[in-house]
Parts: structure tokens; C-alpha cells; sequence
């Protein structure tokens, strides 16, 4: 701190003062034995009078002045300390607060690190429940289905399960159908109309014909549900020869046999059969042989010229005595033509009778 006018003063007369009463102590040593008793005596209440009014040149220049400097450094001191509890307490404050946002910050991520963990085991126990839920509900229904198929499987058993409607076949191709001896063989087949009226489904569909024999498959690979309408087909077949026995006449009657679901076959012979009878199906004839038509040459007439008639002169009558006589001019008849016309010739192409059917 730099020192003011009145600290320098004051430091002055302390030093004055230092310096007179070092001088009174000389001179009253040097004048002790000598020295009066009266000496003495104003030689101290100098200087006493001079500290007394020193004291208050002291007091207001010199001690004055260092109390306040005194109090402002004490003032200064407080404030600093204030200060530095102000950023003490700043500092430690901030401290906290950023401690008490770490602190935070580790509880919110810990708090979701929590939830997003809770949230999950309730999506994998909510998962694990659907799926434990939909393996459960699967076995109930492929049980359900197992233990239907088993009843009706045990009810298919009897053939009175078994029921069927027929229609009127269809006949392809349509009866008087004509084959040509010597072209290939065309397809023969009756079809009929057949409708599942039963309570059971038919498997493995055959025919079985009604005087015994191989049975026949049809309907290949296709179940036929109850209320389902199917078409079932024959087939004839014929050699392409002569010998259309096979597909002339037909009478046949077939009974459908299927396959139950517990592996055994029904024949239903209380069922309606399927039923054909046709005559003259197909007929044979033999081929109508192709004629080939013979051209003649056609003749052209060579036209003969017509001949010229000269008429012959009238000769002049001779003039006699006696009766005149008469004229006896012969008339000269007009030649014919030599022209012969010539016959069209017919043609020699001989009608083919129509070939009778052979039986």
C-alpha cells in the first residue's frame, strides 16, 4: 500500500521526537552531577509537553490513518474471504449439481436399462405364451380332427353310409355311327352322371361289372366328398376291322365299388348300377370304290357343199299341122343333203350301286 502525505508527517515528528528525547537523556546524563535540580525539571516538563503535543499529531496523523488502513485491509480481507466462500461454495455447489446430474443420469439409464429389460421378458414371456398358446390350440385341433376322423372312419365303416344317384348316360359318338372298313378306330364311350348322396366320402372309385369281372378305375386319385357330382366314363374299344361286335350292340351294368377309410372296399349292389343298352352304335361298311371317268374324243363334221341344180332349157314347140302338144317337162326334184349328223357319244361311266350294310 503506497503511503499518504499525513503518514509521512507523522512518521516526521515520531522521528523528532525519537531524536529530542535521545538528546534530553544525553544532556541529562552529561549534567547530572553538576546540574541543577531546576534544570532537571523543565528539561522533563519539555518534554513532556512536547510528547503531548506530538501524541496528538500522532493521533490524528499517524493512528488515525492506520486504523483505517487497518479496517480496509480487514474489510478487504472479509470480502476476500467472502469471495472465496462465495466461490468455494459456487465450486461445491456446482460439484453437487453436476454429481447430483451424473447421479441422475445414471439412475434414468439404469431406470431404462431396467425398463427396456422388463419390457423385453414381457415380450418373450408374451411370445413364449402365444406360442405356447397356438402349439396348444394346434394339437386341440389336429386332436379334434384325429378323433373326427376316427368316428366317421368307424361310421364309414357300414355301407349303409353309402348312397349314390345315376343319370341317363351320354354316348359318344351318337348310335348309327358309320365306320369305314380300313380307317383308324375312333373313341367309343358312355358316360353317366353320378352324384354322392351318402354321409361318406368315396375313395379309389371302381366299377365293377354286374356278371363279375376285372374292375375298371375311374375317377383316378380324386376323393369325392358327400353332395359332390362326378362324371364317370367307359370306354369301348374296337380293332378297326371287320369286327365291330364290341361297339355295335352294347349291353352292360356296372356297380360302383370305393374304398372305405379304414382300408376295406364296398361294393354297392344296393345302389343304382350304372346301366347301357344300344344297338347299332357303330356300323361298319366297307368303302365305295372311286370312279374315274373315261373322255372320248368328240368328232368335228366336215360340212359337203351343197350341189347347184341347172335348170335345163325349154325348148321352143315346132309349129305342125298337127294337134299342139303338151308340154312334157319333167320337174327335177331338189337333191338332199349328203351331210350325216353325228351321234353324241354317251358316256361310259357305270353307276355304283350304294354297298348294303354288313352285318
Amino acid at each position: 500500500m503506497s503511503e499518504t502525505p499525513q503518514s509521512e508527517d507523522v512518521q516526521e515528528v515520531v522521528e523528532e521526537w525519537q531524536q529530542l528525547y535521545a538528546w534530553a537523556e544525553e544532556q541529562l546524563e552529561a549534567s547530572r552531577p553538576p546540574m541543577r535540580r531546576g534544570v532537571l525539571v523543565a528539561v522533563i516538563a519539555a518534554s513532556i509537553l512536547l510528547f503531548v503535543g506530538s501524541s496528538f499529531g500522532l493521533k490524528e496523523y499517524y493512528f488515525e490513518p492506520l486504523e483505517a488502513t487497518r479496517q480496509a485491509e480487514a474489510t478487504a480481507r472479509v470480502i476476500a474471504l467472502q469471495i472465496t466462500a462465495a466461490a468455494q461454495a459456487t465450486a461445491q455447489a456446482a460439484t453437487a449439481t453436476a454429481r447430483a446430474l451424473e447421479l441422475r443420469e445414471k439412475a434414468a439409464a439404469t431406470a431404462i436399462a431396467q425398463a427396456a429389460t422388463a419390457t423385453q421378458q414381457a415380450v418373450n414371456l408374451q411370445a413364449t405364451a402365444t406360442a405356447q398358446a397356438e402349439a396348444q390350440a394346434a394339437t386341440a385341433t389336429q386332436q379334434a380332427i384325429e378323433l373326427r376322423a376316427t368316428a366317421v372312419a368307424q361310421g364309414c365303416a357300414a355301407s349303409d353310409r353309402y348312397s349314390l344317384s345315376v343319370g341317363e348316360p351320354s354316348r359318344f359318338p351318337t348310335p348309327g355311327a358309320i365306320y369305314v372298313i380300313g380307317n383308324p378306330p375312333f373313341a367309343v364311350r358312355a358316360t353317366w352322371v353320378v352324384t354322392n348322396t351318402g354321409e361318406c366320402a368315396w375313395e379309389e372309385v371302381r366299377l365293377r361289372p354286374e356278371g363279375g369281372g376285372e374292375l375298371i378305375p375311374v375317377l383316378q386319385g380324386e376323393r369325392v366328398e358327400p353332395g359332390q357330382v362326378v362324371e364317370i366314363s367307359v370306354p369301348f374299344a374296337f380293332s378297326g376291322g371287320q369286327d365291330v361286335e364290341g361297339v355295335r350292340d352294347v349291353e352292360g351294368e356296372w356297380v360302383l365299388v370305393v374304398r372305405n377309410p379304414l382300408g376295406g372296399d364296398h361294393v354297392l349292389f344296393e345302389q343304382p348300377h350304372l346301366r347301357l343298352v344300344v344297338e347299332g352304335w357303330v356300323i361298319a361298311v366297307t368303302p365305295t370304290p372311286t370312279f374315274t371317268p373315261t373322255f372320248t374324243p368328240t368328232f368335228t363334221p366336215t360340212p359337203t357343199p351343197t350341189p347347184t341344180l341347172t335348170p335345163t332349157p325349154e325348148p321352143e314347140p315346132t309349129e305342125t299341122p298337127t294337134s299342139e302338144p303338151e308340154p312334157t317337162e319333167e320337174p327335177t326334184s331338189e337333191p338332199e343333203p349328203t351331210e350325216r349328223p353325228t351321234s353324241e357319244p354317251e358316256p361310259t361311266e357305270r353307276p355304283t350301286s350304294e354297298p348294303e350294310p354288313t352285318e
